[in-house]
């Protein structure tokens, strides 16, 4: 699969993240109406400028993320965040029940 490199700074530094053609064309589409690829650096600068963290680790995955939410119709970004935050939910009961089945084990010994 193609690759476009687009070039990105932040406090000085300069990284470059990597996003699949088809993707970036989609999005350039979808921001402007036209395959504008300086389009697509421009909205990975202001993302990776709203979340510092996304520029240490994983910026080309959480861009690719965040560009197919940027896409995607709002009852589908919703849908989706629904889903997230149920999964994080049964995550932490699922944890919460590993630890209360640790402590019974300590009192039982």
């Amino acid at each position: 699969m193609a690759l476009v490199r687009i070039h990105l700074r932040k406090n000085g530094q300069r990284t470059t993240v990597s996003m699949e053609r088809v993707l970036a064309e989609v999005l350039s589409l979808h921001l402007c109406g036209r395959i504008d690829l300086p389009t697509v650096g421009g909205w990975c600068q202001k993302e990776i400028e709203k979340d510092p963290g996304a520029y240490e680790v994983s910026a080309s995955q959480r861009l690719a993320s965040r560009a197919v939410l940027q896409i995607a119709p709002k009852a589908l970004q919703e849908k989706y965040w629904d889903g997230m935050e149920a999964s994080a939910k049964a995550k932490q009961l699922s944890s919460r029940k590993k630890k209360r089945t640790a402590k019974e084990r300590r009192v039982l010994r």
